[in-house]
């Protein structure tokens, strides 16, 4: 599932959060549900089949084996047939007879590796849903969420994604501590929108009478004042993850700037044999002060993030405070 499907408590161990990763959608259950009962297989069940079906091949095997040996008792039992009868046994259990019992023990131990193997994936299995289930309530699946909600929830998630992704970010040019706590500030918007969610839900469709109306109307306020401090958060994020943005393009210039300045010492020095010392001085002194405005104002730019950084990422605990932006739909992903 993508990040935009699937929002996982950055508290889950990484096995379980691999296992949610990787799990179908039909195993996976909503917060607000109970976990089903799955039904697991003790791991001997799954070899049972496995062992029954050679058994059978097995099984014909050794009545062969055993319709031979017969035929050659019969053969010595009665003279008359010894020289026919008893030739053509022999000829056979000499041809067929080792083969049979090579072929019947090759057999039997593909059998038996075939079930450990059945044995084996089952209880792989049991465990992947055992893990799953111990995840039930850490993760939040995007049709739990209203469209209005999970709009919002992918805002705060591209945010969060482009925040972590900056080149200021890989070097550590910013509040790594901070900007790591990123993940918990997007699950609890989560988890914010997914209790908007099944509370808006359960809002009737169709209002009948004037009393049901009058009734819901608080209701619908202490809704949409819920959802407004949860966009407030992922504003927040938003504004932060514009501060970042602005300091990875003046970073970006930056380095290039240093990397022309490298660069540019033989050029200077052919411009000083060509044209003169004072001229080159002139274009090394206006490159050194571009270099440095543009150290300027990544200095700034950085502590423009760090200091929305102090806003957009508190420590997380909680969602509720105002906001006036609309919220804008976004499609669902298919």
């Amino acid at each position: 599932m993508t990040p935009a499907n699937l929002v996982i408590d950055p508290a889950l161990p990484e096995h379980q959060r691999r296992a949610l990763l990787s799990a179908p959608r039909a195993l996976l259950t909503p917060a607000s549900d109970s976990v089903p009962a799955r039904r697991r297989r003790h791991p001997a069940l799954a070899a049972l089949p496995v062992l029954l079906k050679g058994s059978a091949v097995l099984g014909a095997g050794a009545l062969a084996r055993y319709a031979l040996m017969g035929l050659e008792t019969r053969a010595q039992s009665r003279p008359d047939l010894t020289r026919t009868l008893g030739a053509l046994v022999r000829h056979l259990w000499q041809t067929a007879g080792s083969f049979v019992e090579v072929a019947l023990m090759v057999w039997a131990g593909g059998v038996a590796l075939t079930a450990l193997a059945a044995a084996l994936r089952q209880a792989s299995d049991n465990k992947k849903l055992q893990s799953l289930d111990d995840a039930h309530g850490h993760y939040i699946l995007a049709d739990e969420l209203t469209d209005d909600a999970y709009a919002l929830l992918v805002r705060a998630d591209q945010a969060h994604h482009q925040v972590l992704a900056s080149r200021v970010h890989a070097e550590d040019l910013v509040d790594r501590e901070r900007n790591n706590l990123l993940p918990t500030h997007v699950w609890e918007v989560a988890r914010g929108l997914a209790d908007y969610s099944r509370l808006r839900r359960q809002e009737p469709e169709n209002p009948q009478g004037l009393a049901l109306t009058e009734l819901l109307r608080p209701w619908r306020n202490t809704l949409k004042s819920s959802l407004d401090g949860i966009e407030h958060r992922v504003l927040a994020i938003e504004a932060y993850a514009e501060h970042i943005a602005n300091a990875d393009a003046r970073y970006q210039e930056w380095a290039q700037i240093q990397r022309l300045t490298t660069a540019s010492g033989e050029a200077l020095d052919l411009l000083a044999r060509t044209a003169g010392h004072d001229f080159a001085s002139q274009e090394l002194d206006e490159l050194t002060t571009h270099a440095e405005a543009v150290a300027t104002a990544l200095s700034q730019a950085l502590h423009s993030a760090k200091t929305a950084a102090l806003d957009a990422l508190p420590e997380p605990l909680s969602v509720a405070v105002e906001v006036e932006e609309p919220i804008h739909q976004v499609p669902r992903p298919r």
